[in-house]
C-alpha cells in the first residue's frame, strides 16, 4: 500500500523528502529513468524537479506517469544530451526554452514511456487577454507561480543531493489537504481564459470545491472566453472528452455559462439522454474513438446550420467535420431505418458512411436503427455482384453512370432476395440491357 502522507504535521512549507513514496509508487524502470535524466543534469551544473499534476497525483495517491521536468537551465541543452547518450530524438521550441526527448525504441518499451517534456524555468507576462505569453528565464519559484491552479504548483527535486525533496513555494499543499482549487493570482483567468475550462475540469476530475475567490474571477471572466482561438478552445474540449465522465464537466461548464458563451446552441444539451449515451459509448467502444463520439453525440439534437457554426468556431478537423455531414445525411432519412424497410433501401442509405459515423447513430437512435445498422454492417455491405464494370463495357455500356445504375440494380436485387444465384444474375443484366438498348 501506498505510504499516507500526512498534510497536517508539519507547516506547508517545512522540508518533506518523498524519495521513499516515490519508491513505493514507481516501478524501478521509471525511477532508473528519473535518475538517468537528474545525473545529465547534474553533468551539467544544473537543478532539475518534476512538477504539477504528476506530484499532485502521486499525494492523493493517483499515480501518473506524465512526467513534467523543469530545469532552472537550458532544457535543450539538456535534452541534446540526453539524446546523444541515450539515443532517441528530440524536438525543441526555442521561444519557450522547451524540449521533447522521444525516447529510444528500448527505453519505451523498459518505461512504457514514450516521451518526456523538458522546460526551462521561466517567467511569463501577457500584452493583452488571450495573446500568448512573453517569455524569460527564471527561477523554479517563479516558474511554480507562472501555473494555473496551487493544486499545480509543487515540485520533487530530482538532484543526487536532495532527492526527493517537495518544493511548495506557494501553498499546494494545503489546498490538497481542503479539497480546494484556487487559481494564484487575479489575472490568471484574464490572461489565459481557457484556464476556465481546465478549472472546471479538474474540479470535476479531483472532486475538489472551488475557491468562493476563485469562482467570482472565473465568472468576471467568462466574457473574454469568446476571444479565445477556435483550436485552442477545442484542445480544451479534447482533454474533457479524455476525462473518464466528460459529461459531469460538460454540465458543469454549462452550469456556469461557458457553453453560451461558446455558442449559444451548445447550452442545455447534458440531459439525460446524452448521460446515458455517453454511458454507452464507454461501454461499446475504444477509448481512442471515444472524442470523436462523444462530440457528434453533443451535437446531435442540434439543427445543422447550428453545427455548422459551433464546429466552424472550434476549428474542427476534417474527419471530424466528415462525421458530421454524414451524420446529418443519414439523419435526413432516418425512416428508412427506423421502419422495416428493403435492405436495398437501407443500403442506400448507409453506404459510403463511416463505421464511427455508424456508431454515432447507432448510439443516438433507438434499437430499430441499431438493428438495421448491424444488419448492414454484418451482412448487406459486403453484398456485390458477381460481375464487374469491365464486364458491362465489353457488352457495350460505355458510359460510367450507366455502369453504376445497373450494378446498383442488381445489387438491390440480391440485397432483397429478387435474385439468388448467377444464373439469375445473368438473366437480370440482360434485361437491362435491352432496357437500356430500347431507351437509346
Amino acid at each position: 500500500m501506498v505510504e499516507q502522507i500526512d498534510l497536517t504535521k508539519e507547516e506547508v512549507r517545512g522540508p518533506r523528502n518523498l524519495s521513499r513514496l516515490l519508491k513505493q509508487s514507481l516501478d524501478s524502470s521509471h525511477l532508473e529513468l528519473l535518475r538517468t535524466v537528474s545525473a545529465a543534469a547534474s553533468s551539467q551544473g544544473i537543478d532539475i524537479y518534476v512538477v504539477g499534476g504528476f506530484v499532485r497525483d502521486l499525494l492523493l495517491e493517483s499515480v501518473s506517469v506524465d512526467y513534467d521536468l523543469v530545469v532552472e537551465g537550458d532544457a535543450i541543452k539538456l535534452g541534446r544530451m540526453l539524446t546523444k547518450n541515450n539515443g532517441g530524438s528530440l524536438t525543441v521550441h526555442r521561444r519557450f526554452g522547451t524540449a521533447k526527448w522521444y525516447l529510444s525504441a528500448k527505453l519505451k518499451s523498459e518505461t512504457g514511456v514514450s516521451d518526456l517534456d523538458l522546460v526551462s524555468a521561466r517567467t511569463e507576462s501577457y500584452e493583452r487577454p488571450t495573446a500568448l505569453p512573453e517569455v524569460k528565464h527564471g527561477t523554479i519559484n517563479l516558474d511554480l507561480h507562472r501555473r494555473d491552479f496551487s493544486v499545480n504548483t509543487l515540485a520533487i527535486s530530482l538532484q543526487s543531493h536532495d532527492f526527493g525533496d517537495l518544493l511548495d513555494p506557494w501553498g499546494g499543499l494545503k489546498d490538497i489537504e481542503e479539497k480546494c482549487l484556487r487559481v494564484l493570482h487575479s489575472q490568471s483567468f484574464v490572461d489565459d481564459p481557457t484556464r476556465v475550462l481546465r478549472a472546471v475540469r479538474l474540479e470535476q476530475r479531483l472532486g475538489f470545491r472551488l475557491e468562493d475567490h476563485t469562482a467570482e474571477l472565473m465568472d468576471s471572466a467568462l466574457p473574454l472566453v469568446d476571444r479565445v482561438s477556435g483550436d485552442r478552445i477545442w484542445h480544451e474540449i479534447e482533454k474533457t472528452f479524455g476525462e473518464e465522465s466528460p459529461e459531469t464537466i460538460l454540465a458543469r461548464l454549462d452550469e456556469i455559462g461557458v457553453t453560451g458563451v461558446l455558442h449559444s446552441a451548445l447550452s442545455d444539451q447534458v440531459d439525460s439522454w446524452l448521460v446515458e449515451r455517453f454511458k454507452d459509448a464507454r461501454e461499446r467502444i475504444s477509448r481512442e474513438t471515444l472524442p470523436v463520439i462523444y462530440f457528434a453525440l453533443w451535437l446531435y439534437r442540434m439543427r445543422w446550420k447550428d453545427i455548422k457554426a459551433v464546429s466552424r468556431r472550434l476549428k474542427v478537423t476534417s474527419v471530424i467535420m466528415r462525421v458530421l455531414q454524414q451524420t446529418e445525411r443519414v439523419r435526413g432519412e432516418i425512416h428508412v431505418l427506423k421502419e422495416l424497410s428493403k435492405p436495398s433501401e437501407v443500403a442506400r442509405v448507409l453506404d459510403g458512411i463511416s463505421k464511427v459515423t455508424l456508431l454515432v447513430i447507432g448510439l443516438a437512435e433507438d434499437e430499430s436503427v441499431s438493428e438495421n445498422i448491424r444488419r448492414y454492417d454484418d451482412k448487406y455491405r459486403h453484398v456485390k455482384p458477381t460481375f464487374s464494370g469491365l464486364e458491362l463495357q465489353e457488352r457495350g455500356v460505355s458510359h460510367g453512370p450507366r455502369i453504376g445504375a445497373i450494378l446498383r440494380r442488381v445489387r438491390s436485387a440480391w440485397l432483397d432476395g429478387d435474385i439468388s444465384d448467377t444464373t439469375e444474375e445473368e438473366e437480370l443484366v440482360q434485361e437491362l440491357l435491352i432496357e437500356k438498348r430500347q431507351r437509346s
